[in-house]
């Protein structure tokens, strides 16, 4: 990993220092004095330990000029290490993000520890925002073509969503090979400022707390488009209500097993193949995104446990009734948790339109029909 500290007194990070070295760490520290755009530029580091004054005077925040700048520009990890500290003023907007750290100096053992936690998620994001750079200049590609299309400047908010489709359909692509984990199908925490097809809602109880799980009852999956909701075209949500995975996907595979097991005599055999079949079933769900009338969802750690999510059964509710954070949960009965991506957004609609829009028709003698079928072979 790279590092870069900015620091008017080489005394003050010589912990940091030192702890990068033993690590086998590319370590820089630099004043206020040098040229530290250019050296952030060239070097490219992974995290910025940055000073805030510049000597012992509080009126030479020379540190507030490079944090804007790196923010605004070269965007990364930047970890502010200074004696005030928990004093310096930063927009809430840059406070609010996770990768900016506030340390206050003399306490090396807190920063070394968060560098070392925190090394393989910046070297990634180091390697991500590498990749942003290189998509960013293929998409600009699109804009020759733009004015062959139209002679006249389309404006700079189609012009940003064309821009954006086109980044993400080429991180998608270049994607493609990546397996996920389970949990990967969701977006936590949410993106969207206003509610989504997809998104988990969870029951609200006074003095709820949302570190804990709750039951799989307690949770909905929102099935109304998100068109509709972003309008506000409609006053309520269509959700699929959740189970537990036993008593939802489980039941229904384990009752599918059984009648396909037929009228085999050896008990041993009859679980063999039973095992085998709900197996089987099972891990077509969790690729397909649902069973017959269940879909299903993983464990999110800490947000919901695996969910059944069933298909046939849905529940409106009030869309001034669901908070879009759980911090925001007074006078609300249900707060989004989390989201889904799009694609798995795209399985479980599929799997809730196969079982509410098929056409009904009545029932016929099909085995009759079956049987004529197998002897004619």
């Amino acid at each position: 990993m790279k590092v870069l500290s900015i620091d008017d007194n080489e005394t003050d990070i010589k912990g940091i220092r030192d702890f990068c070295k033993n690590n086998g760490w590319e370590f820089q520290w630099k004043t206020f004095e040098d040229n530290y755009y250019k050296i952030i530029m060239e070097n490219d580091p992974d995290v910025v330990v940055l000073d805030w004054f510049n000597g012992l005077d509080q009126d030479k925040d020379e540190g507030n000029i490079v944090f804007n700048s790196i923010w605004e520009n070269g965007y990364r990890p930047i970890v502010v290490f200074s004696g005030q500290a928990d004093q310096i003023p930063i927009d809430n907007q840059m406070q609010e993000s996770n990768i900016l750290q506030k340390i206050t100096k003399g306490d090396d053992e807190a920063i070394t520890n968060y560098l070392y936690n925190n090394m393989e998620y910046y070297e990634a994001l180091s390697d991500f925002r590498k990749k942003i750079g290189k998509t960013i200049i293929s998409s600009v590609n699109v804009i020759e073509p733009l004015k062959r299309i139209d002679e006249k400047f389309i404006g700079k908010k189609e012009l940003e969503f064309i821009l954006a489709k086109r980044m993400v359909s080429a991180f998608d692509l270049d994607n493609q090979d990546v397996r996920l984990p389970e949990w990967g199908m969701y977006i936590y925490p949410p993106v969207s400022k206003t509610l989504q097809t997809g998104d988990v809602i969870r029951r609200v109880h006074e003095n709820e707390d949302f570190d804990k799980v709750a039951k799989a009852d307690e949770y909905r999956v929102i099935i109304s488009q998100s068109c509709d909701l972003a309008h506000e075209k409609i006053e309520g949500v269509a959700c699929l209500k959740c189970k537990s995975i036993e008593e939802g996907i489980i039941n229904c595979i384990k009752t599918k097993a059984n009648c396909n097991i037929g009228k085999i005599k050896k008990t041993e055999e009859k679980i063999k193949i039973k095992n085998n079949l709900i197996s089987s079933y099972l891990s077509t769900a969790m690729n397909t995104g649902f069973f017959e009338q269940w879909g299903i969802l993983p464990e999110l750690k800490g947000i919901c446990p695996d969910l059944s999510v069933d298909l046939k059964n849905i529940e409106i509710i009030p869309l001034n009734l669901i908070s879009y954070c759980n911090n925001n949960t007074e006078n609300f009965q249900y707060c989004r948790v989390a989201s889904l991506d799009s694609q798995f957004v795209s399985q479980l609609v599929w799997g809730y339109m196969q079982n509410s829009c098929r056409p009904g028709a009545l029932d016929r003698t099909v085995n009759n029909w079956l049987e004529r079928i197998l002897s004619s072979e």
